[in-house]
């Protein structure tokens, strides 16, 4: 029996020594990359990173390098694979936060997402990951269409075609922030916050 609990302890030093030495080749790889002013590597990257479970990595990564579109895309999927229940949701770790200061992987992505779309002035990415972010957080949703971060101001027209109908905390709080803060006075929108 002894001999048994020796090699199970063997098998597990084994296995924690073959994690660290993984998880010290993908630092020292991300490193390494991340320094070099340009990412020839990408693919290779994002299959290392995609192989072994680091989503979040390559999205962050991503970010990091101006590709927000593809860190947006990263982060969608994150998003629905921790709400179809497909990965462990980071609420449920054991940590020792309150019930105030956890949040899901699902709510993590969002708001991840979320920082990317709020500087965004290409309107068709915004609009694009709108949807799912507004699905997980209206707030969230709210805070990227009326951000001041951006450059450039979304559409009005884009916008309130874009919000889904069924999301009228949304569309009213948008048109809100549209006439009160922004100064439109276009009859059209002063009909529909009134309504």
């Amino acid at each position: 029996m002894e001999s048994l609990a020796s090699s199970q302890n063997s098998c597990v030093v084994n296995l924690l020594w073959c994690h660290s030495y993984t998880f010290i080749i993908y630092g020292c790889t991300l490193r390494k990359l991340h320094a070099e002013k340009k990412w020839l590597v990408e693919d290779e990257l994002e299959s290392l990173l995609d192989d072994s479970g680091h989503l979040r990595t390559l999205a962050f990564l991503c970010g990091s390098k101006g590709m927000c579109s593809k860190a947006l895309a990263i982060w969608c999927i994150l998003a629905r694979n921790y709400g179809a229940g497909l990965w462990k949701d980071l609420s449920e770790n054991g940590s020792r936060e309150t019930s105030v200061d956890k949040k899901s992987g699902e709510e993590i992505a969002a708001i991840e997402a979320s920082k990317i779309l709020k500087t965004s002035s290409d309107e068709d990415l915004v609009l694009e990951h709108l949807g799912w972010v507004a699905d997980i957080d209206e707030e969230l949703a709210i805070a990227v269409l009326t951000s001041e971060m951006r450059e450039k101001q979304l559409s009005p027209e884009k916008v309130v075609a874009a919000v889904d109908s069924e999301k009228v905390v949304i569309h009213q709080r948008y048109l809100q922030w549209l006439i009160e803060d922004q100064g439109c006075d276009d009859p059209h929108y002063h009909t529909s916050y009134a309504l």
